[in-house]
């Protein structure tokens, strides 16, 4: 049995025995649904647990001196998130970097939530679909049995999914952005 959900890291303490606790913090409803597996796995004492940032840091390119983007993400007219290079209107230099670069963070959840909501194509590997193994994981089938239906070892699919992640951070950070402008403009 395995259960997944993201969570923030509240506190760390050594007791006496010089045993660490660790203590999550989540909201309930992430694990409504989860209570009695998460009880289970209380019960049966030892866990194997894997601790990773949920943090996707991505670096994001604007054109040297200004705020213009080197990459613009958007819907097309048939709703499908796509990228596209903008055209440079200055002279190239030889030798002169013409874009700035700076990290955007953008957590795991958010970029779930887009893959799952929005109509995105994977170019990276489209034989690997994330967004059928993140609706899976929504309705609680545990990641052994997916990736072991795979023909995956469960670190090698929760690469690939993280390697997914990182491919949909920008178009994510995007779409988070325009939601975010939309709810302020009423």
């Amino acid at each position: 049995m395995s259960l997944n959900f993201y969570s923030d890291i509240d506190a760390l303490s050594i007791d006496g025995k010089d045993n660490l606790a660790i203590k999550l913090k989540t909201p309930s409803v992430r694990l409504q649904d989860k209570l009695d597996e998460l009880n289970a796995l209380k019960s049966g004492g030892s866990v194997n647990i894997l601790i990773e940032s949920a943090v996707v840091t991505f670096e994001e390119e604007t054109l040297a001196g200004s705020d213009d983007k080197r990459f613009e993400y958007y819907q097309n007219d048939d709703g499908l998130w796509v990228r596209k290079e903008n055209a440079q209107t200055d002279l190239e230099l030889e030798g002169v970097d013409q874009y700035d670069t700076h990290k955007v963070e953008i957590t795991a959840d958010v970029i779930d939530q887009f893959i799952l909501s929005q109509k995105v194509e994977y170019l990276e590997d489209k034989k690997f679909n994330p967004k059928e193994i993140l609706a899976k994981i929504s309705e609680g089938e545990e990641i052994d049995e997916i990736s072991q239906s795979m023909k995956l070892a469960t670190i090698d699919l929760v690469k690939k999914l993280n390697k997914a992640r990182n491919y949909f951070a920008p178009f994510a950070a995007q779409w988070m952005s325009d939601k975010e402008s939309k709810e302020d403009n009423g």
